[in-house]
């Protein structure tokens, strides 16, 4: 939350206890907690999917009313938890990140249209680039501003701050991002033949023969991504991914 106070505090929304504040995807994050105590949203609702996350949360923040935790999947409608068109500012930090690199993105995008009321804010905290930000979320949104935001460690983020301008049938939002999404592959695929052969020739004992050596786990991660790649896929999340891929397998992990 310190990174981003100063947009937290330009944006023109009332902090009484009427103003209806949504954290989507809220982890174990203290992000909440800040926009109820330093920020002064009165009453603020954390969603996630995980059950004993929720739990945690509402255990630890017991002696806060004012901040509420609910489990709900927002790739899908919340509307049991969160009634369509009521909420005025819906914040997310990163949870649009981590849905990109799956099919959840649009369920996402169209979870915090459906929940937002005419006019309301959609405020995103995001690793990936502004122009791929832009293009796909004015699908759904119209942009009020973007900015870089600098952090006391760590790559620089950037913060959209959206607005839900009319109510947008959601099968053509749907229909939009899906077509959206499959341009885009098919445009930039993560694996061409030359990205391809470039990786087999790097991961080759011999630099261009056939036969692979096995490679660490770091010694892959620097091969496999660019520098773009790396600032979105950090190496802890690609090697929390190996493991879960490996399954129950000891040892050492190389590819």
């Amino acid at each position: 939350y310190s990174d981003a106070r100063s947009l937290f505090e330009e944006l023109s929304l009332e902090k009484g206890a009427e103003t209806s504040v949504v954290v989507v995807g809220c982890g174990t994050s203290d992000l909440s907690h800040d926009l109820h105590v330093s920020g002064g949203f009165q009453e603020v609702l954390s969603l996630d999917y995980d059950e004993a996350v929720i739990a945690h949360m509402q255990r630890r923040h017991a002696h806060l009313p004012g901040l509420m935790y609910a489990v709900a999947d927002v790739t899908k409608s919340c509307s049991e938890v969160v009634r369509d068109g009521s909420v005025d500012l819906v914040v997310d930090k990163s949870t649009l990140d981590c849905l990109l690199c799956s099919e959840g993105a649009t369920g996402l995008i169209c979870s915090v249209s459906r929940m937002l009321r005419p006019g309301g804010l959609y405020l995103l905290l995001s690793f990936h680039d502004a122009e791929f930000l832009r293009s796909l979320l004015s699908l759904s949104f119209s942009i009020v501003c973007c900015k870089d935001i600098s952090r006391v460690s760590g790559p620089s983020i950037r913060a959209l701050v959206l607005q839900k301008v009319a109510d947008n049938p959601e099968e053509l939002q749907r229909r939009s991002l899906d077509a959206w999404f499959a341009e885009r592959l098919e445009q930039g695929p993560l694996l061409t033949s030359k990205r391809e052969a470039a990786l087999r020739a790097a991961w080759s004992s011999n630099g261009g023969g056939n036969e692979l050596s096995e490679r660490s786990v770091t010694e892959a991660y620097d091969m496999m991504f660019d520098a773009l790649e790396k600032r979105e896929y950090a190496q802890a999340d690609f090697e929390d991914d190996l493991l879960e891929f490996r399954g129950s397998a000891s040892g050492p992990v190389t590819l």
